[in-house]
């Protein structure tokens, strides 16, 4: 029983600890592409995964990842504005405990952004429900967002590159 119950806890001090460490990277991919945007994330561009015509956007694999199915480089090809977007769909439970995992990290780097006094945040709820973390430096450009609808079905978050300015 006591060689159960040790390799039971052995087993979860590992998964607890690939999780910790997964996170932690996740949480250094966060502030490495709030870095990188000051170059329009140049330096994390990959391979071209397709345009959008509706929506006049070409998408790029990113080299950093913040552990969605769905997140690129997003290249608006009217006028070349660059934002990183992640997004978690929550009607997929993968996804759903990933989210639930990595956003207190998000978070956590947000605020401490917003509290060195350098930038910006504000909560709201915008015109379509959608609850609204933003973050902005002091010459209102922005810098990040966090979104969730009402309904909790999604989390996107949203790193802008220097392109996009004060939109």
């Amino acid at each position: 029983m006591k060689k159960l119950t040790l390799l039971t806890l052995t087993c979860l001090f590992f998964v607890w600890n690939s999780f910790a460490q997964s996170n932690a990277e996740i949480t250094e991919n966060f502030r490495t592409l709030i870095l990188e945007a000051a170059t329009d994330f140049a330096n994390l561009q990959e391979e071209n995964l397709g345009t959008s015509a509706e929506t006049n956007t070409t998408f790029f694999q990113c080299s950093l990842t913040l552990g969605a199915p769905m997140e690129a480089i997003c290249v608006n090809t009217e006028d070349q504005t660059v934002y990183f977007s992640s997004k978690f769909e929550f009607s997929n439970t993968d996804e759903l405990l990933t989210a639930i995992e990595i956003l207190p990290g998000i978070l956590e780097v947000v605020n401490e952004m917003n509290d060195s006094g350098q930038y910006i945040g504000r909560d709201y709820t915008n015109d379509e429900n959608i609850g609204v973390t933003e973050l902005k430096d002091l010459n209102g450009n922005y810098i990040a967002e966090i979104e969730s609808d009402e309904a909790g079905s999604f989390l996107r978050i949203t790193v802008f590159g220097k392109s996009w300015g004060t939109k």
